[in-house]
This record gives structure tokens, sequence and C-alpha cells, in this order.
């Protein structure tokens, strides 16, 4: 896999906001299918649902972005990709020895940017600021 998106990312392609122009762009560009895991799809349909608690979208765009979000990874938009745990581990717990203190990280910031390196990605798509900033650390390209 040479592209890696994060959830940020993912929910600006169903849920209009300042990035989804670029998240739009960026995958129509893309020359392959967009894998994602497990925890992408977990965080990205839980970020609906808390923007739909927060009254940010109504019931029916929290609906329709979830229809959307499954129809897409059923039809191929998007590969389902698994990852190897322990892999994504030991490269999360490397970048927490290595960045966190300097850098703010997140646990899950750094599992994002760790599932991006053991699928062998060059490239990670965020609108995250703090991923961005680890994964430009780690040697990848970030995007859009």
């Amino acid at each position: 896999m040479s592209v890696c998106a994060d959830s940020s990312f993912l929910v600006a392609l169903y849920v209009r906001q300042s990035h989804s122009p670029a998240a739009v762009t960026s995958l129509k560009r893309l020359r392959a299918r967009l894998p994602v895991t497990a925890l992408n799809l977990f965080e990205t349909r839980n970020a609906f649902s808390l923007l739909a608690f927060r009254q940010a979208i109504s019931h029916l765009e929290h609906e329709m972005a979830q229809s959307q979000l499954t129809s897409d990874v059923t039809s191929g938009v998007f590969v389902e990709t698994r990852v190897v745990w322990e892999t994504v581990f030991a490269h999360a717990d490397r970048l927490r020895a290595e960045h966190t203190a300097t850098l703010g990280v997140r646990s899950l910031d750094i599992l994002h940017v760790a599932i991006a390196l053991s699928l062998g990605a060059r490239t990670f798509l965020s609108f995250d600021d703090r991923q961005r900033t680890l994964a430009e650390q780690v040697g990848l390209t970030v995007g859009p």
C-alpha cells in the first residue's frame, strides 16, 4: 500500500467541511483504491455519531454518512485492509518513545501513523496537525 489515510480525511469525504474539497480531489487522484482498516472505519463512524450528538450534522446527514461509507466499502471504493496488530504496536511504541514528549501526539495519532508504516505506505492523508507532523517526522509524504 503506498497511501494511507486517517479518519479526519475520511470524515471530510462524507461530512461537508472546509477540508472536503481537498479530500475529494485527493481521492479522485489516487491510482489505487484507498485502504481502510478496522480502526479507520470505527473511528470514522464514531466521528459521524459524535457530530450528530453535537448537533453539527442532522440525524439525516448522520444516517446518510454512515450509509454512504458502508456502500463505498462494499462497492470497492475502499479496500478493507487487515493489519498485524503486533507489528502496528511495535511501530507505535517506537513512535511513542521517539516523538510523544516533543510533539504531544496522542495514542490514536500514533496508531494511525503506525498503521501506515506497517502497511508500507509512502503517503499519509490527514487533516490532523499532530498526525501530519508525526508522519512527516518519520519520512512519510503528507497530503493533501
